[in-house]
């Protein structure tokens, strides 16, 4: 089976580009695959790249870019984006993939203008994020969604989903909640983590509720400081926050005014993060929107409990409330910080859930995601092709 993947860039170190080579990585290990990646835009590859690339895994620069050289016209745009559907499609007439798989950006409206080969190829399309995330994202930034994004978001989810074989959601709690009902095109898989419970351990943790990710307004570590302000009896616990961003000097200029110079730690970029999850008890995380939170996931694979805003979508789908973690409702600081305060109040509570932790992170295990994802592609290859299920 030739499975072929198509994103932007290889050169770009996000979570996309982390998780697509960790698929191809793993695909390609098995026997009856051969896997490749289309790149539009070469620059930054490989020299920047966020992991290893397995050399067995081929990879095609279809070398058309846009976001470097944006249009200067809608017409120009056009040009480019027909540049780039002559460049994979030539990609896939001569590679003969059997399995063709968008990553969701801006590819999605070329898919439908691919022709088909003989044999006949499966489009997939993958989501990376919440599939509403652009609609939260404007209701977050201006209190409610324009309707241009309205009109966008209509009509990726009641028209351009029929041009997939596959519409894959990255969470159950979004396949719920968005995709239209009894539609076979639909479902959903989570992405894998690579990180495993070798971080794991029984020593004795430090008094460190940690976060980690990119400062700015979608992981809203405002809030999360001003929690921390809410809870009394600190009992000589920190709150440790890794990641740069746009809004650095802004969360360093709340810690100061809300006089928590001694309590709060922003460190900036971490090279270790997994080393600074297994010394942290619990973990914190504040966002207000998620696809499916891998950082959590590695958390509890070192044995670190997540605490968690019920986050559209994401979070639920990680944390069973109560066992590994706690989910508190999006936006209740009270509720968090009192959560906080009966967890430092309580340790045993803490070290029941670090063991439980670590267990579910198995589920998140590239291994098993792969075999989710092979069981699939030869289900929608054969009733692709099989006359009989037509």
């Amino acid at each position: 089976m030739k499975i072929l993947f198509y994103i932007y860039s290889l050169g770009q170190r996000g979570g996309m580009e982390h998780v697509t080579i960790a698929k191809a990585n793993a695909l390609v290990q098995l026997p009856e695959c051969e896997v490749g990646i289309a790149i539009a835009d070469s620059k930054g590859f490989p020299e920047n790249i966020i992991q290893p690339l397995s050399t067995d895994v081929r990879v095609f620069d279809l070398n058309t870019p846009f976001l470097d050289h944006p249009a200067k016209s809608p017409i120009g745009f056009l040009g480019k984006m027909n540049s780039l559907r002559k460049s994979l499609q030539h990609t896939i007439d001569t590679w003969h993939p059997d399995i063709v798989i968008s990553t969701g950006q801006i590819d999605r409206y070329v898919f439908p203008f691919l022709k088909q080969t003989s044999p006949e190829y499966v489009k997939i399309r993958e989501h990376h994020f919440a599939s509403t995330y652009k609609l939260i994202e404007d209701i977050a930034l201006n209190g409610k969604a324009g309707w241009l994004r309205r009109i966008a978001y209509r009509f990726d989810s009641h028209i351009l989903f029929r041009f997939f074989d596959f519409n894959a959601f990255l969470t159950h709690e979004d396949y719920e909640n968005n995709a239209p009902k009894g539609d076979v095109r639909f479902g959903y898989v989570h992405n894998p983590s690579t990180a495993t419970s070798n971080h794991a351990t029984s020593a004795p943790r430090d008094k460190i509720i940690l976060a980690a990710g990119r400062m700015t307004l979608q992981k809203d570590f405002a809030s999360l400081i001003r929690i921390w302000a809410k809870v009394q009896h600190k009992n000589g616990w920190i709150l440790r926050i890794l990641g740069e961003g746009e809004l650095h000097e802004e969360l360093s200029e709340l810690v100061a005014t809300l006089g928590l110079g001694q309590e709060v730690q922003l460190p900036g970029f971490s090279t270790d993060v997994a080393a600074e999850m297994s010394r942290a008890s619990l973990f914190a995380a504040t966002s207000k929107w998620e696809g499916l939170p891998l950082v959590q996931v590695e958390a509890m694979a070192c044995g670190c409990p997540v605490i968690s805003y019920r986050t559209p979508y994401g979070p639920a789908d990680v944390i069973r409330n109560g066992v590994d973690g706690i989910l508190i409702t999006l936006g209740d600081e009270q509720k968090f910080a009192d959560t906080l305060q009966h967890l430092i109040n309580h340790p045993d509570e803490i070290k029941r859930m670090s063991s439980k932790a670590s267990e579910r992170a198995e589920h998140f295990s590239i291994n098993r995601i792969t075999n989710i994802w092979m069981e699939k592609y030869e289900s929608l290859l054969s009733h692709k092709r099989n006359p009989k299920h037509k």
